[in-house]
């Protein structure tokens, strides 16, 4: 799809209409439940989460676009957004602030930003429902817990979250590689594993994007030379500026007040360091 049909697809009125029902559904949710009980509030969104997990283990009897599919690869952790809808309740549940900040993060852009982009319009309309269908809910469950206070923003865990990230992107592999193995991944005819990976290629972990080169050149502008064609590592140094700046950024508002104290700290603490180093400089100045 080029530029120009890529504009025309955005602003087509059903697109508009699905980018709108999410957030609408976001701010709807959040009036409801801003006053209800934490029970309450937690009841529901265990629910959504609960919701979407069902929808993607059953996808191929509940969408007609895949009825008479047997249980196969689109089903599993197969892509950054499954894994985050499986990994959805379990979280909720038992994950610690680590998890509970990296879901509010990856699943909130992941939702938000799927039903902004236009590749999958070119699907039939039964996947564009589900398309959009999943990708609201992991939009819903990722973000009303921490804008009402279910999970804790803490903007201290910034740095950690690439980690984390690797690490989901490790398991994207492993579930290529097992799905290969049982044959579950439809018709490839004599396609290789390394070349399956490829063609998969999730989160761009195996390499940079068809169609979009700049990608290549701007992650080869901050990585190491060594780490190219490398999985994962080929994009790990970019990603991880990428997403500790801007884990940052909204640390820096949904976790205010933790954000203020700890930089007026490490002013405090800056201002007595050149402090120290000035006045035994001038010392040995004055000897």
């Amino acid at each position: 799809m080029n530029y120009e049909r890529r504009i025309e697809v955005f602003f087509h009125p059903l697109h508009l209409l699905y980018m709108t029902v999410p957030f609408a559904l976001l701010v709807g949710f959040w009036f409801l439940l801003r006053n209800k009980s934490k029970t309450v509030q937690k009841a529901v969104i265990f629910s959504l989460t609960l919701l979407n997990l069902l929808q993607h283990l059953l996808k191929i009897y509940i969408y007609p676009q895949y009825w008479g599919e047997s249980f196969g690869a689109r089903s599993t952790a197969y892509n950054m957004c499954a894994l985050l809808i499986m990994a959805s309740p379990f979280i909720f549940l038992f994950g610690s602030e680590l998890w509970q900040n990296f879901i509010t993060y990856v699943g909130t852009v992941a939702g938000g930003m799927s039903v902004c982009v236009t590749y999958w319009m070119a699907e039939p309309v039964e996947e564009q429902l589900r398309f959009v269908i999943c990708h609201a809910l992991l939009l819903l469950t990722s973000c009303l817990p921490a804008i009402l206070g279910i999970y804790k923003i803490n903007w201290r865990k910034c740095w950690r979250l690439p980690f984390v990230f690797y690490g989901c992107l490790m398991v994207l592999i492993v579930n290529d590689v097992i799905t290969y193995t049982l044959g579950i991944v439809g018709d490839i005819g004599n396609m290789s594993l390394h070349e399956f990976l490829i063609r998969e290629n999730p989160c761009w972990a195996m390499r940079a994007p068809e169609g979009y080169p700049f990608v290549e050149k701007i992650v080869a502008f901050f990585s190491p030379e060594f780490f190219t064609g490398v999985p994962i590592l080929w994009l790990s140094v970019p990603l991880f500026l990428l997403m500790t700046l801007g884990a940052i950024g909204f640390g820096s508002i949904f976790d205010k007040q933790r954000f203020r104290t700890d930089f007026a700290a490490f002013g405090t603490k800056t201002k007595s360091l050149i402090e120290t180093v000035k006045s035994k400089f001038n010392s040995k100045e004055n000897k």
